[in-house]
């Protein structure tokens, strides 16, 4: 993978551990005013938290921008140093992980009805994705020359 689709990657993982933050820091009154703000935008109105949320919803939304950003810094740390390395379980690991959580978050949020989410969990899978496509297509290129 060439220098420019790690620091991609490297770029995508930063982001998903900046959110994971956001979330994570739910448990102060102003970010909960935007993860209502964010449910009443994946869902209906009707269906979110309501005026205010519950100590189990804060508590799951913590914990699930506490594993966003481990799972960020483990993609990035998996970017620089095993891809660098050109180690095959490199990617194999970071596409299995996106594959895995694009498959069941979306299975979830299809059965709540969160399209919107599943539009979001689309665009960022693209952007996980996008090196290792890439990647394949120069290869392939690379080997018919």
């Amino acid at each position: 993978m060439t220098l420019f689709w790690q620091n991609w990657l490297r770029v995508v993982s930063l982001i998903l551990v900046a959110y994971g933050v956001m979330m994570a820091l739910v448990v102060l009154p102003p970010m909960q005013d935007l993860l209502r703000w964010m449910i009443d935008l994946v869902l209906e109105p009707s269906v979110a938290a309501g005026p205010a949320l519950s100590e189990r919803t804060i508590f799951l939304t913590g914990i699930a921008g506490a594993m966003l950003m481990g799972w960020g810094l483990l993609t990035y740390f998996v970017a620089t140093h095993g891809l660098n390395s050109g180690a095959d379980w490199a990617g194999r690991a970071i596409v299995t992980s996106l594959t895995v959580w694009f498959v069941v978050d979306n299975i979830v949020s299809f059965e709540v009805g969160a399209y919107v989410n599943i539009a979001g969990n689309t665009l960022f899978a693209l952007l996980f994705a996008l090196p290792f496509v890439a990647g394949g297509l120069a290869s392939e290129q690379a080997e018919r020359a």
